[in-house]
């Protein structure tokens, strides 16, 4: 037993001399190799750590961000990403369209719909045509529960196109959603007026009361004869 201590005790010490002995640079490689491998719980850990320290850079922060949103921590990714991403202008596209997609899945997911808008739309200028129809998608749902339903038809309509397009042999449930909801929305918009022959003539008339009414109220002046008159020439 008392061998067994004295063992943990040295296993504690060396592990902590060979921490000590990992520098900040390693450190952030790692993280970045942490990142690339799709383990953001300890990306975040060392970034946090290194960003306390030091002000991170604005990708590695946007790395943090991305962290935060994989880690459902939507608040604090949220937060980084809208503070990162006008920064980050000069970046590959579909570097960026990562940043938009977690910034607006956080802001989503918050229920934030108005500010997670901006990013989806941002998404859709730099984003991959297979990854559009996601990004529509969420538009739809934005604007539906804005209640703002042509907006929302529009978007819906756009990644339903997108999805059969690119999409359709893994998203036919989603499609088959789609159609039903854009059913579901039409009712909400205004119905289309259908010109039949009694509205044309009613229109007609209208059109017709308004030129008389115009002409009406146009006041008439006395006509000047002498600018309009000219004595023709007398031949003696």
């Amino acid at each position: 037993m008392k061998k067994v201590f004295i063992f943990l005790i040295l296993l504690c010490a060396l592990t902590g001399k060979v921490e000590a002995q990992t520098s900040d640079s390693d450190k952030l490689g790692m993280a970045l190799e942490y990142f690339q491998a799709g383990k953001y719980h300890e990306c975040m850990i060392l970034l946090e750590k290194l960003d306390k320290k030091y002000k991170l850079n604005p990708r590695f922060r946007a790395y943090l961000g991305v962290c935060y949103y994989y880690e459902w921590d939507y608040e604090k990714a949220a937060k980084c990403l809208d503070a990162m991403i006008p920064e980050l202008n000069n970046f590959a596209p579909h570097e960026r369209s990562v940043y938009y997609w977690s910034c607006a899945e956080s802001h989503f997911n918050m229920q934030q719909y108005s500010q997670a808008i901006s990013p989806y739309e941002q998404m859709l200028t730099v984003c991959y045509d297979n990854e559009r129809p996601d990004a529509l998608y969420r538009l739809g749902f934005c604007y539906l529960f804005l209640k703002d339903w042509q907006n929302s038809y529009d978007y819906f309509d756009s990644s339903l196109s997108y999805y059969k397009k690119y999409r359709a042999n893994d998203q036919q449930a989603r499609i088959a959603q789609i159609s039903n909801m854009l059913t579901g929305i039409k009712e909400h918009l205004p119905k289309p007026v259908v010109m039949t022959d009694t509205i044309k003539r009613d229109m007609l008339k209208e059109k017709v009361n308004i030129r008389k009414d115009t002409l009406i109220s146009v006041p008439i002046k006395d006509i000047n004869l002498e600018k309009i008159y000219k004595p023709g020439v007398i031949l003696k």
